[in-house]
């Protein structure tokens, strides 16, 4: 189900998922999160964490990126997979300048319902 969810935030905010490509982009990976709560049944509330880093010869440009993306996610109430409760962890935020490239990141959390049973 995570492999579905990540292709769907990939094609709602126009991220590539994996790394950073040498010469810039913008892409998503999956973040480490908390542990979720399981039900009698099998199914369970998980919580998922995603990482967005935006590298681009414009510092304006990786933050304005990533400040869409989480205006998009946020503001959004109707999300695909039962995602629910979904909040911007880390607003974009500075991770380094490597050549002529800025990197910018930010991470999203939100929970979602899987009803896949064991």
């Amino acid at each position: 189900m995570q492999t579905e969810i990540l292709e769907y935030f990939s094609k709602l905010t126009k991220a590539e998922i994996g790394q950073l490509p040498e010469n810039g982009g913008f892409v998503l990976q999956m973040a480490p999160s908390s542990s979720g709560t399981a039900y009698l049944d099998g199914s369970s509330d998980d919580n998922m964490s995603l990482l967005f880093l935006c590298k681009n010869k414009s510092q304006k440009e990786a933050i304005t990126t990533l400040e869409n993306v989480c205006n998009i996610l946020t503001r959004n109430k109707r999300h695909s997979f039962g995602i629910y409760n979904i909040y911007v962890a880390t607003q974009p935020n500075y991770v380094e300048k490597a050549g002529e490239f800025w990197i910018y990141s930010c991470i999203i959390n939100f929970k979602y319902h899987n009803k896949e049973v064991l």
